[in-house]
């Protein structure tokens, strides 16, 4: 190292950890830009299993509808027409058809959601297979 007088010294030190702070806040600062510019990247959803809902057992409709609502419908990373397109990709058959008129859209999702709703929540249905079995 040169040989620098205590007063000396002690500026090249500040000026040094000056540097070496700007430089950290620039890359902090690029960085943060990256994430605030990559809002356009999909996100997929985590593997998870959901167990695909048919319509033909309404008991089976709130263990679909808590795997679906927790992995897909209350994902905020994800837009309600990619929501819609899990839906239809996890629903069969009586389920499938429900909701097979409805385009592809954010408004048709969340009517999609409430028919199926109103169709397979039904309280008294589900009492109504738990009493017949």
């Amino acid at each position: 190292m040169v040989n620098l007088k205590w007063p000396e010294l002690c500026q090249f030190r500040a000026k040094k950890k000056i540097n070496d702070l700007s430089l950290q806040t620039t890359l902090s600062h690029s960085q943060d830009e990256h994430f605030r510019n990559s809002d356009n990247i999909r996100i997929k959803v985590p593997k998870y299993h959901i167990t695909r809902f048919y319509g033909d057992d309404a008991s089976k409709w709130l263990t679909f509808w808590n795997s679906f609502e927790r992995a897909v419908h209350n994902n905020e990373s994800l837009n309600k027409v990619d929501k819609f397109n899990y839906l239809k990709a996890h629903l069969g058959r009586s389920a499938l058809n429900t909701v097979e008129g409805f385009p592809i859209s954010a408004k048709a999702y969340d009517e999609a959601v409430e028919l199926l709703k109103n169709r397979f929540a039904n309280p008294e249905k589900i009492k109504f297979y738990h009493y017949s079995l």
